[in-house]
């Protein structure tokens, strides 16, 4: 990942944290990368993208993957509720167990 391409971005609430949005780019290909970041200390708290490659994107400067497995359960519906992020209604399953990642649009201004 390379810089930050956002900053002052609404509050997310996710399991029990207050959250401010890190947006960075993968590398390869140079899609968004989202992680959720303790609003008060800045630790990392979650990465809410996964850089899928073979699966193509409408434009990678506006959108990404969300993965929504795990320790990421309830992640798109944080990211919605706070304006970060609109779900466009496409989901591909990205392993043999059929995990489910989620395209969306990124709203919030990105540089």
């Amino acid at each position: 990942m390379d810089e930050i391409v956002a900053f002052d971005t609404p509050l997310v609430f996710f399991r029990g944290y207050t959250c401010r949005v890190d947006v960075r780019h993968y590398i390869h290909p140079r899609t968004l990368c989202l992680r959720l970041l303790d609003a008060d200390d800045q630790s990392v708290i979650a990465t809410a993208t996964s850089n899928l490659e073979s699966y193509k994107l409408k434009d990678n400067s506006k959108y990404t993957w969300i993965k929504t497995w795990s320790e990421n359960e309830g992640i798109l519906e944080a990211l919605v509720a706070a304006g970060i992020v609109k779900a466009t209604g496409r989901t591909v399953q990205i392993n043999q167990y059929g995990t489910p990642a989620h395209e969306v649009e990124v709203l919030i201004n990105v540089t």
